[in-house]
């Protein structure tokens, strides 16, 4: 999430600057996939149909749910504590793309955050549905980073991946508050 908000604000002035900032942000998923690490938007369809087809119940999806979805929070806020250790945030300039991202990110309407977070979690579910279907690592590779790709680009809202960008500004001293990240995070993830 962070090399994204770099690469957006380091090649903002390049007309596909855009382009190839949302293209590096499917690598994420690609690490996920190929460790076998546990994502709480993937885990929602992996889960629901697998209670749906009786093979789990759907208590142990909602635990596992809760679990995976406060793991990957704890995840996020160790990542951002750990770039602030690096000093990696507090040279971030007031007025850079990851602190304007996140309050985008976090003023938009409930109804367009769910939305949003509806077709991000559609199309993360694709990538790793057809990345699945690949038996070449390079295939599965290149699906799931052209695949992300859309979401990012069209500017989707991955709960997840706002947990990771709203604690890296906040950490980083941008002005996006508890509140305004916590109002994205429910639509987000209800709509994920």
């Amino acid at each position: 999430v962070f090399t994204f908000w770099v690469l957006k604000q380091n090649l903002h002035d390049i007309s596909m600057g855009a382009v190839i900032a949302s293209g590096f942000f499917g690598v994420g998923l690609m690490i996920i996939v190929f460790t076998n690490t546990e994502l709480f938007t993937s885990n929602n369809m992996y889960l629901t149909v697998s209670s749906h087809e009786g093979r789990t119940s759907w208590p142990q999806a909602g635990l596992l749910w809760i679990s995976c979805y406060f793991g990957n929070f704890a995840g996020a806020i160790f990542v951002a504590l750990l770039l602030v250790g690096a000093g990696s945030l507090s040279q971030l300039p007031p007025d850079h793309a990851l602190f304007d991202g996140a309050l985008h990110k976090a003023h938009q309407a409930g109804s367009v955050i769910f939305f949003k977070g509806v077709l991000a979690n559609w199309i993360v579910c694709l990538a790793v549905r057809v990345a699945l279907r690949c038996k070449e690592e390079v295939a599965k590779v290149l699906v799931l980073i052209l695949i992300v790709f859309i979401f990012v680009y069209l500017g989707f809202e991955h709960s997840i991946a706002n947990m990771g960008t709203f604690a890296m500004a906040m950490l980083g001293g941008g002005t996006l508050t508890v509140g305004e990240a916590l109002h994205n995070l429910f639509y987000s993830t209800v709509g994920n």
